[in-house]
Parts: structure tokens; sequence; C-alpha cells
């Protein structure tokens, strides 16, 4: 049996499906109180397979907009701001790797989710693998962005400390200076003001706690090359070629170290490589995830 539709039906059953598909991609917010601070996240999408996604200092979820976008028409897209960074609200100065990370365990639970593809940028790689030490089974994937997850040197401890000094003085715009050439190439700081105004409305949205807890948290981070051996799911490693932050040559150590990863190295990029070259940070993650998660 033959069946006929009139442009007109068909126009408004086209207008139906794309507000359909809008809804499902539309980003929520929340909040949860986790070890006695008010964190704030966001859900987009509604897929069977949940990404998880934590942003570096001093940052907020909102690093991962452009992440969310691409990837919430097919999994459920969560991210989250760390206590005392964006919309969360942290009680003291206290901020370490193990105190985010078993935060970010205590909302999984929270929210029910047993596994996820978890993902973190700079300090968020670091709670992401410290996430991975203390509850392996809850990861799916693991994609490391920019991840900073080596030791300070001596030079970075005393930058960190001179960050933690200088933001109850200056605030958070003195810091613009310093973070503004790392997180982005000076061709982009010349030629897109647009992010460059973006970028620093995610830093000036740190809290002086926030500011000053994650600096201590990127100061005193361990040493987690005794882990990357012991990590057994499929893992993303994702750098700027520029980065300077987070050099390329760490992120060749870490394609070494862990066994079941793979390293995309973006041109053109640095520290905010998912910011500053979405369109190529996207490609890389949706091959990847397509290829070990099926979709």
């Amino acid at each position: 049996m033959k069946h006929w539709f009139s442009l007109p039906l068909i126009a408004a059953l086209s207008i139906f499906a794309s507000a359909v598909s809008a809804r499902a991609q539309a980003t929520q917010q929340f909040t949860a109180t986790v070890n006695g601070a008010q964190i704030a996240y966001t859900v987009t999408g509604s897929g069977s397979q949940t990404i998880f996604l934590i942003h570096g200092y001093p940052l907020n979820g909102e690093l991962f907009a452009k992440q969310r976008k691409a990837l919430g028409s097919t999994y459920r897209v969560i991210t989250v701001d760390l206590r005392g960074f964006g919309n969360s609200i942290a009680p003291d100065q206290q901020g370490s790797i193990d105190l985010y990370a078993r935060d970010m365990l205590a909302l999984l639970d929270q929210l029910g989710i047993q596994q996820a593809i978890i993902g973190g940028h700079s300090m968020g790689g670091a709670i992401t693998v410290r996430l991975y030490e203390l509850a392996p089974t809850r990861f799916l994937g693991m994609i490391l962005n920019d991840a900073a997850v080596f030791p300070p040197t001596t030079v970075e401890q005393n930058m960190w400390i001179g960050y933690q000094q200088q933001a109850p003085v200056l605030g958070a715009p003195s810091l613009l200076p310093l973070l503004l050439p790392e997180f982005l190439t000076g061709h982009t700081r010349s030629t897109r003001p647009g992010l460059v105004a973006k970028v620093s409305q995610l830093v000036e949205a740190a809290s002086l706690n926030g500011l000053v807890g994650g600096a201590h948290a990127l100061q005193t981070r361990p040493d987690f090359s005794q882990t990357f051996g012991t990590i057994s799911v499929p893992t993303l490693i994702l750098y700027g070629e520029e980065d300077s932050l987070t050099p390329m040559e760490q992120a060749k150590m870490l394609h070494v170290a862990i066994d079941p990863s793979e390293l995309v190295i973006i041109p053109g990029a640095t520290h905010g490589v998912v910011r500053e070259a979405p369109a190529a940070a996207n490609a890389a993650i949706t091959d990847w995830l397509s290829r070990h998660f099926g979709s």
C-alpha cells in the first residue's frame, strides 16, 4: 500500500523531529550536596551511556560546552563544576586531587551512575586518574585531555604557591595574564577576541576558595606513574601540539605507559585544545568513541 504525504505535512513532521531532538540535547542544570560542598553539574542528552567530564584549573564545566553539543545527541554528557569553581560552592579553601576525586565519586553515587566514560582536562585529568585509583570498576573508558598527571617540578610548585598568594590580594582577573598564554596560542589570542573573552569569564567565575584550593591541589599533586600501567580501559590521550604547561613529551610518555591507549595531537592548539580547536577535538573524541563503544 502506498502512502502519500503533502509537503506541509512533511515539513511539520521535520520540525517536530527537530524539536524532539533539541529537547533530547537540551542542557539541564542541577546541584548536589557532596562532602560538605555544593556541586553544580549539567546533563545534556539522554543516551544509554554516560560521558562524565571534569574541568581543569581555574575553569568550570562550561569548558566542555562544545563537547556537550557534539556528543549530546548520542550520549548523556555530564559536566561538573568542581567545588569553588563556576556555580559550585566550597565551604573553605581546602583543595587536593584526592578531595576532588572523592567529590566526583560521591556525585556518581548520588546520580546512580555505576559506569561511565570519564574524562578530565589538566587538573581534571589528575582527578580522573585518582578516581580510577579509588574506583576502577566505575570506568568504561577514560579521556585524558592535556592532563596534569605528572608530579610538579620545583619551579611549577613555586608557581602554584604564587597563585595562592596572589589570588586573595588581587583576585581572579589578576591571574589572566598568566593563564591565557598557557591556554590559548598567541595567534588565537590576537585573532579570536570572543574566545579570549569567554575563557576570561570562565576564570573570573572562580571563587577565592576555589582559586586557592585548586592551586594547592596542583602544587601538591601526587605521582601517578605507578598507576598508569594498571589502567585497563580504553583511553584517549588528547593534547594540543603547542602545550607548554603539559607538553607533548608527557603525552607520549602517557601513551607508552597506558597500554590500551590512543594518542591524538591537535596541531595549532595549546592547553585549551577543547575550546581552541573544538572541531578537531570533537572529531577525535567521536571517532574514538565509535570504535570502542559502538556509537
